[in-house]
């Protein structure tokens, strides 16, 4: 669950910055983490009349639960637009990190929090 909020600057890029709470599904009550996420966007039509409007997103998020954790974030989605001032939004986003060789894992791995969004845009 979250909410955020994105302003797109020209010629379909845009900048963001939403919250939200990010956990597994094996054991949702003890892995509940909080995330901030800056985000860059790029929208593919550059016109106020259309319905359809399909963009990619990159960004940092912040995972917070016991420290912080640096994540990096990408995603695809597309935003339909019922009317100028209300829409529904389906995005895809991947949260990334990197945890390193370390004395319990020699040779690191990468961690994957994949996730289906579905919002109301105004």
């Amino acid at each position: 669950m979250g909410a955020g909020g994105e302003a797109v600057l020209s010629r379909g890029v845009g900048l963001g910055i939403e919250g939200s709470a990010l956990a597994t599904t094996g054991n949702f009550t003890s892995t509940v983490m909080a995330v901030i996420s800056p985000n860059g966007y790029y929208h593919f039509i550059h016109s106020r009349d259309a319905h359809v409007d399909p963009f990619v997103t990159v960004g940092y998020s912040a995972l917070m639960r016991k420290g912080i954790q640096n994540f990096l974030n990408y995603g695809v989605g597309v935003n339909y637009w019922f009317r100028p001032s209300l829409g529904m939004r389906l995005e895809f986003r991947d949260q990334i990190h990197y945890f390193g060789a370390g004395l319990d894992s020699p040779s690191g791995f990468w961690a994957h929090y994949w996730g289906v969004r579905i919002g109301v845009g105004f």
